[in-house]
């Protein structure tokens, strides 16, 4: 009786690993003058700057995580990091220009740093 049970878990597991693996390499963000779109294998959003009411980093050893909050839709997406082992890099993960894009959106959106709250991330929000 153990053993499907097991089976079934690792199965669910592996699948859950690989969706998501595939969804990272299908992602793409798009900045132009007015909005900035976000679109990856299961979720299509396009926010006008104005539209963008908050944004939040939270900081990770596996590149920051950033909260794209708008007024009707939301996203999130990583910063680069790198994965080392023995000093040999192993892998990448998150937007390569991911720092990049925070800072675009930022000043695009008119959004400014706000008091923090929990001590382990930024938020941002219009004055």
């Amino acid at each position: 009786m153990a053993m499907p049970l097991l089976a079934i878990t690792l199965m669910l597991a592996a699948l859950s690993i690989s969706l998501s693996n595939w969804v990272d390499r299908q992602t793409v963000i798009r900045l132009n003058e007015d909005w900035i779109e976000f679109h990856s294998g299961l979720r299509h959003v396009r926010l006008h700057w104005s539209e963008i009411i908050r944004v939040r980093v939270l900081r990770s050893r596996w590149g920051d995580k950033v909260h794209v909050i708008g007024e009707r839709a939301h996203f999130s997406f990583r910063t680069l990091a790198e994965v080392w082992f023995q000093d040999e890099l192993k892998g990448r993960m998150g937007f390569e220009k991911g720092d990049e894009i925070l800072h675009k959106i930022l000043v695009s959106s008119d959004l400014k740093k706000i008091a923090e709250k929990d001590g382990e991330g930024s938020n941002y929000a219009r004055p």
